[in-house]
């Protein structure tokens, strides 16, 4: 996802003809601070969102450091999250973070200019590289907020049956494809005999709603 000032008007990461892989920690190093130096009350919200989700992240660090692209020298404002565990502090460079964090970061940045402003979410596949409670997490706060915006709508793609729970049977769109090679989407609240309290999850993962691929000898 490119992470430069086209993200607050282009909140999706699929590209023309695939899924765009997520930002990597180097374009996070480089041009993050274009987006989160004057911009304290997301700095804010960033650091409140992960420190909810257990992560011991305290402030922002931004620094000047030369650096050479394409034979040109040159200086840029790199982006550093700093740490405390107890009485120790320490600043860690985006280049040195895990795929986790550099994947939760354009999605967090898109929840809050969408939380200002309202807006549409597309997102494939949104547990890529992030572990099943932080995408819980992420799932739960886009209802919250779409629950006191209603210009805010999200729509994702995922392979995670456990993130079906999070979602009433009407919002919850299945694509199987068909024995003409043609592609079925339909919503659970399609499906006959749904009940909306049932366990989505493992009665999806079962088979009994369709959608699911069908492999022999995995029950």
């Amino acid at each position: 996802l490119n992470i430069n000032p086209p993200l607050l008007n282009d909140n999706n990461n699929i590209g023309y003809s695939r899924r765009r892989d997520n930002t990597n920690g180097v374009d996070l190093y480089v041009g993050l601070s274009d987006m989160l130096s004057d911009d304290k009350g997301l700095q804010e919200f960033l650091i409140e969102f992960l420190q909810e989700m257990d992560f011991k992240i305290i402030d922002f660090v931004f620094k000047e450091k030369p650096m050479v692209e394409d034979g040109v020298y040159k200086k840029v404002v790199t982006t550093s999250i700093q740490y405390k565990s107890g009485s120790i502090k320490m600043s860690l460079p985006f280049i040195f973070e895990s795929e986790g964090t550099c994947a939760v970061m354009p999605l967090l940045i898109a929840i809050y200019y969408l939380k200002q402003k309202g807006g549409i979410l597309i997102w494939d596949e949104l547990e890529n590289n992030m572990h099943p409670l932080v995408a819980k997490k992420i799932i739960s706060k886009f209802k919250n907020y779409a629950i006191d915006n209603n210009g805010l709508q999200v729509l994702c793609a995922t392979h995670m049956n456990d993130l079906l729970s999070e979602f009433d049977k009407k919002n919850i769109f299945l694509i199987e494809r068909t024995e003409e090679l043609q592609t079925d989407v339909y919503t659970l609240n399609d499906v006959k005999g749904v009940h909306k309290d049932e366990n989505f999850a493992d009665k999806y993962i079962g088979g009994l709603y369709g959608g699911a691929p069908n492999i022999r000898g995995v029950v």
